[in-house]
């Protein structure tokens, strides 16, 4: 199934979802996630019923957020309890901090979604940021979805970056060898 068609069929579903629902299954999600956050880890401030990661920040040494630098690029930034935010590219809050943390830097990096298959591709909204930035780093890469947002397989391209895993409030799906 072409990318637009499956985009617009999982963005359809996942905000069908009720704030009570998205709140639980995010709750469940970070529970399943928790234990594999240490050290420096990625996360990303969530839009439109995306799962809410800002509880798994309480868990790392150090939390970056991402903002965007320009049509191509995102970098992350250290945040604490202090840090201020605005919003920036799509309406996503940006934190307003000077510390980059570099790709090579981060231990684990969530991941946001609209689809995934379950050999650990993912769809995203279709600008590629993502797959630009985990190209650059070792990281574990944990996506983050619902189960209604799987799909049985999604068509790669060569700039597709797969993740190691991808945690629903169902299941876990781990894609290590």
């Amino acid at each position: 199934m072409d990318k637009d068609v499956i985009r617009k069929e999982k963005l359809y579903l996942r905000n069908q979802l009720t704030s009570l629902q998205v709140q639980a299954y995010s709750e469940q999600i970070c529970k399943s996630v928790a234990c594999y956050i240490k050290g420096s880890v990625g996360l990303y401030k969530s839009i439109r019923n995306e799962v809410i990661v800002d509880a798994l920040a309480c868990y790392a040494d150090v939390a970056a957020y991402p903002k965007t630098l320009d049509e191509e690029t995102i970098a992350f930034y250290e945040t604490n309890i202090a840090t201020n935010w605005k919003k920036g590219s799509f309406g996503v809050l940006e934190p307003l901090s000077e510390h980059i943390v570099q790709p090579v830097d981060f231990d684990v990096i969530i991941v946001p979604l609209v689809a995934f298959d379950i050999k650990g591709n993912r769809l995203g909204y279709g600008k590629g940021y993502y797959d630009r930035y985990l190209k650059h780093t070792h990281a574990l890469r944990i996506g983050v979805g619902y189960e209604c947002q799987k799909v049985d397989t999604l068509i790669t391209e060569s700039h597709d970056f797969p993740l190691d895993m991808i945690v629903s409030e169902q299941k876990i799906y781990d894609f290590r060898k």
